[in-house]
């Protein structure tokens, strides 16, 4: 690597950092149908959680949300990647396609 490449990526890891739980708080996870089921029984479903980054400097929030049965079971797992600039709050969302009986069967939602 040339030595220009070398201070780009120094750079870009001074910016950004991964943040931990202390920098950041996150809202309940909501979650929508936009479309289905389709002819496999599947739904098109959106998945927001609500950021809140309490440090001076931007970070890398990744999010891994498990969506669980009554009986506390996980049904679907799935991850949110974003960055959060300083002292803001921002949307990570994504669509993702669930089997529509075992949405359904979803009583609540762990964030890890």
């Amino acid at each position: 690597m040339s030595p220009t490449g070398i201070s780009l990526l120094c750079l870009a890891m001074t910016v950004t950092s991964a943040g931990s739980a202390a920098d950041y708080e996150t809202g309940a996870v909501e979650h929508r149908v936009i479309s289905g089921p389709d002819k496999d029984g599947d739904l098109l479903v959106s998945t927001k959680v609500m950021v809140t980054n309490h440090s001076d400097e931007e970070i890398v929030v990744n999010l891994e949300l498990q969506a669980c049965d009554s009986e506390g079971f996980e049904v679907f797992e799935l991850d949110l990647t974003g960055k959060v600039a300083a002292n803001s709050t921002v949307a990570l969302t994504d669509t993702d396609y669930f089997n529509a009986k075992a949405y359904e069967s979803i009583s609540h939602w762990n964030i890890e």
